[in-house]
């Protein structure tokens, strides 16, 4: 691939990334349901009354708060189209004349909530069959407008209490319809305590002097967090807390396989696992409350695997009885390096002869073997949460054989037989 073509793959690789991170970050009100925005677990409670294929039934509420954006935000499941974009004149199936295209009368949406869950204060919902007393903030959405209503505690309209307060809503006007209704709010702390209110849920005909189909629920937002540490080898404590809300059980999914249900809030558990290092195990805290609120919240957790023992010996094999100065080394164990950077590791070297135990990486003695001995050394490594060990040998070298005739004593045999071959001549000579 030419430098030209590496650029331009880089940079559409970047422009990919980026539109999925920056579509991840936020809901998007728009009506829809997309993937990359998506609601998690926020779902806050289903209308287990609704009346499927009957207008524009409210099946589910979801809430979700955006502590970066100050945002808090809405989402009404419909069973139907919501808004008649399909341009049927109906909101879910024909038979409804003097319905409307797109949100009109007979579109309505609301939501009403009582900020301080007490209904002397604020402004009664009143309907024909049902009064729904103490709200202090009303969010009206028809006409394609959201429109927004806070009342002090006296139940007078009140100016909005921070600059900028809005509501923005949305429904899907062109394919694909996800059947969804969509709002958020924003500087909700200067007015309201995201966590505890009052809900009312309203998706239905105001035309038709009724709410078609109201939801009133007290929600009561569940915080979970945790914090994990080692406490010996892969053996980890997790302890559980609620900054908000009250828990009626909850369950730990330590990411192994194993889980445990406990009734009551969070506390300390501990979990022995198999192995450490890597994979990340992925655990996860979640429970209800008394209202069947469900909260969860997962951390990727890392168990340490402990410190690896290595060792060397030099020399591995000395003369049979001669004392001989042997170096064991363990200056290359270590601890577990994607671990606590804080963790240091302890040394005990053992030898199997008496010699007294040693605390240092670097052993240096004397080592006197008989014939057939061997010394074995174990070296222990220990982090304060694991340990690890292995064991290096000392043994003798094997007794030298003589040879009958090595090849330079063969030359000097030859060399003498010749010399005294020669003398043998010399001397008969002499004689003849």
């Amino acid at each position: 691939m030419n430098l030209k073509g590496m650029i331009v793959s880089i940079v559409t690789a970047m422009l990919v990334m980026t539109m999925f991170a920056s579509s991840a970050m936020a809901i998007t009100v728009d009506g829809r349901i997309d993937p990359l925005d998506e609601w998690n677990s926020w779902k806050l409670a289903d209308d287990e009354d609704s009346l499927w294929n009957n207008g524009y039934d409210l099946r589910a509420v979801w809430q979700h708060y955006d502590a970066s954006e100050d945002k808090l935000y809405f989402r009404y499941d419909i069973d139907g189209i919501a808004g008649d974009s399909d341009g049927t004149q109906g909101p879910n199936l024909p038979g409804f004349p003097n319905d409307q295209y797109g949100v009109g009368d007979h579109e309505q949406y609301l939501i009403g909530i009582d900020a301080d869950n007490n209904p002397a204060t604020g402004v009664d919902i009143t309907l024909p069959d049902v009064t729904y007393p103490g709200f202090e903030l009303l969010v009206d959405f028809h006409d394609n407008t959201p429109k927004v209503y806070w009342y002090d505690e006296n139940g007078d309209p009140a100016t909005a209490p921070v600059t900028g307060f809005v509501a923005e809503a949305k429904i899907a006007t062109t394919e694909p319809y996800t059947h969804v209704v969509e709002f958020s709010i924003n500087k909700v702390s200067g007015f309201m305590d995201h966590r505890l209110y009052s809900l009312y849920g309203y998706a239905g005909s105001s035309m038709e002097g009724y709410p078609e189909d109201p939801l009133l629920e007290p929600f009561e937002v569940i915080e979970f967090d945790f914090d994990f540490k080692g406490i010996c080898c892969y053996n980890m404590e997790f302890n559980g807390t609620m900054s908000f809300g009250s828990i009626v059980n909850h369950t730990w999914d330590f990411g192994d396989g194993d889980s445990e249900y406990i009734v009551g809030p969070p506390g300390v558990v501990t979990h022995q696992y198999t192995r450490g290092g890597l994979p990340k195990f992925t655990v996860t805290l979640s429970g209800y409350n008394a209202r069947g609120q469900y909260a969860e919240v997962s951390k990727e957790v890392y168990v340490d695997k402990g410190p690896t023992a290595k060792a060397t010996v030099v020399p591995t094999k000395v003369e049979v009885n001669n004392p001989t100065s042997v170096k064991f080394d363990g200056s290359a164990s270590h601890a577990d390096p994607s671990g606590d950077p804080m963790r240091t590791i302890t040394y005990k070297w053992e030898f199997d002869d008496g010699y007294p135990d040693q605390s240092t990486a670097v052993v240096t003695r004397s080592v006197t073997l008989g014939p057939s001995e061997t010394l074995s050394a174990t070296l222990t490594v220990n982090d304060s949460h694991c340990e690890d060990d292995v064991t290096v040998y000392v043994t003798t070298k094997p007794p030298q054989e003589v040879p009958l005739l090595t090849l330079p004593g063969m030359f000097a045999l030859i060399g003498m037989l010749c010399i005294v071959g020669a003398g043998r001549i010399l001397t008969k000579g002499r004689r003849s």
